[in-house]
């Protein structure tokens, strides 16, 4: 059976279930939402502009019918940093003006309390560390890595202390602003 198909008030259709469709919609035309808790602080805006430039802007920001921005804020400051004069938006016109303000909190909350698996991350971040600046890449976008100097001892965080890279270098990883 079919899945039943759905439009938004843009006139998009899409599944039952599934995503309305992603729209690139000039940055001028998004309104940031004036209820939005979440704050960014210069240093993580750049933080997001540098992942915008390395890897795309892959995470589209989540728009309700009135172009109001509910979930993408840090996003959206990131591409105005980078220049961008469209991102990519993806609108949800379903939602009750109550249902908006719970999603604007729960999005990031949801996010916020989300744990690392350890184990998978010293392996990643170990491997990255060595693949990435042979690609051209900056490590500091994966979480601000950097070798500990001789007389530092690395600061201990949820993460644990420092971790070996595959090239026998211990990496320290600072989680403060985490893209």
């Amino acid at each position: 059976m079919a899945a039943a198909e759905s439009w938004n008030t843009r006139g998009q259709s899409y599944s039952s279930g599934g995503s309305p469709p992603i729209e690139r919609v000039p940055i001028g035309s998004l309104r940031p939402n004036p209820r939005n808790p979440r704050t960014h602080s210069k240093k993580q805006i750049r933080q997001i502009a540098a992942s915008i430039r390395e890897f795309g802007f892959l995470s589209p920001v989540i728009v309700d019918e009135d172009n109001m921005v509910l979930a993408g804020h840090g996003r959206l400051e990131g591409a105005r940093l980078e220049g961008l004069t469209h991102v990519p938006t993806v609108c949800f016109d379903h939602l009750t003006a109550a249902q908006k303000r719970a999603y604007l909190i729960a999005d990031n909350k949801i996010a916020a309390e989300a744990g690392w698996n350890r184990e998978i991350l010293a392996i990643e971040l170990g491997e990255l560390t060595d693949l990435l600046p042979a690609e051209g890449f900056d490590v500091s976008v994966t979480g601000r890595l950097r070798p500990p100097s001789i007389n530092e001892h690395p600061p201990t965080s949820r993460l644990g202390s420092a971790l070996p890279s595959k090239s026998g270098h211990s990496v320290t990883i600072i989680m403060r602003n985490v893209l």
